[in-house]
């Protein structure tokens, strides 16, 4: 099914996959700051973020590492310690009225790696970072080879983003991440559920001292899981010794892992491989799924229950 380009037409009705391809195009986008950036002021960052704004900001903390302190809340949630040395970035909450001179708005929709770019610029205007929105222009190209591996053109025995979408077919999936990645395991739980329509879950045992762990080994006795590793390859994880020991202890008990080697010789290349490699699996599994990889209408329903 996934080789007929005609029935991907059909299904991917707002052509996701399309945009998937064309996505290292927004490592280009040139965000401008509304005003003078004031660097030697700025004691702690604040960044709001509602729904997909969190996964922004998630993403990038995973990347830019800030000399000073940062939270990450939503718009109920605004500390009260916010004031004049506070960087308030806004992601995607429009109207929200902030008390401080320092506001910056990003507005990044879906497109997580325009988000990304913004907060490189604003996190180099105000002297937190250097350099970063170069870096992250600099890997325009290098995306783009990755992402052309996974096009709809490209036959299921070579393309791995197809491959997946058929293991994780008709399964609850649960995603887990080496630390070095883990910025954007919260994207293929997001990628799945929403583009797909299929239920996708986080995954932690280091969690209450390994908790997770010991949840595997009795109930449910049946377990229509999918489990996701995303993994470094070659052994250079931090992870790589918790996810051996859980494979070899947990044999029988828990379904054997589809393993993703995540690509990437810097921090950077490699949330960019693993965001965008979900992008094109959860696609392809909306289109097994038979529905289309388009956000749901019964999101827009809920949004307007809960306004």
């Amino acid at each position: 099914m996934l080789d007929d380009l005609k029935i991907i037409h059909e299904r991917d009705t707002q052509d996701n996959l399309g945009s998937a391809g064309h996505q290292a195009e927004q490592l280009d986008y040139a965000f401008e700051l509304p005003h003078s950036s004031q660097v030697s002021d700025i004691y702690n960052v604040v960044i709001i973020a509602d729904s997909y704004g969190r996964l922004v900001a998630t993403t990038a903390l995973g990347w830019l590492k800030l000399g000073v302190p940062v939270e990450v809340v939503t718009s109920e949630q605004l500390p009260a310690y916010i004031g004049e040395r506070t960087l308030c970035i806004v992601v995607d909450n429009v109207g929200l009225a902030i008390n401080t001179d320092n506001v910056v708005r990003i507005e990044a929709g879906r497109r997580l790696w325009q988000g990304l770019k913004a907060m490189a610029v604003v996190f180099d205007s105000y002297g937190l970072t250097h350099g970063k929105a170069l870096e992250l222009a600099s890997q325009q190209q290098w995306l783009a080879g990755q992402v052309a591996a996974w096009d709809p053109q490209k036959a299921t025995s070579h393309n791995q983003a197809k491959q997946i979408a058929l293991e994780l077919l008709g399964r609850s999936v649960v995603v887990y991440a080496d630390t070095a990645v883990v910025a954007v395991a919260q994207k293929w739980q997001a990628d799945i559920n929403g583009n797909a329509k299929q239920l996708a879950w986080l995954g932690d045992d280091k969690v209450f001292g390994y908790a997770g762990f010991a949840g595997w080994t009795k109930q449910p006795v049946h377990k229509v899981y999918a489990i996701i590793e995303l993994r470094l390859p070659g052994g250079k994880g931090g992870d790589d010794q918790l996810f051996t020991a859980s494979d070899r202890l947990l044999s029988g008990l828990k379904p054997s892992p589809v393993t993703i080697e995540v690509q990437g010789d810097t921090v950077l290349q490699r949330l960019l491989y693993a965001g965008a490699l979900s992008d094109f699996v959860s696609a392809y599994l909306a289109i097994l799924n038979g529905v289309s990889p388009a956000e749901s209408p019964i999101i827009a329903r809920l949004h307007k229950e809960l306004s």
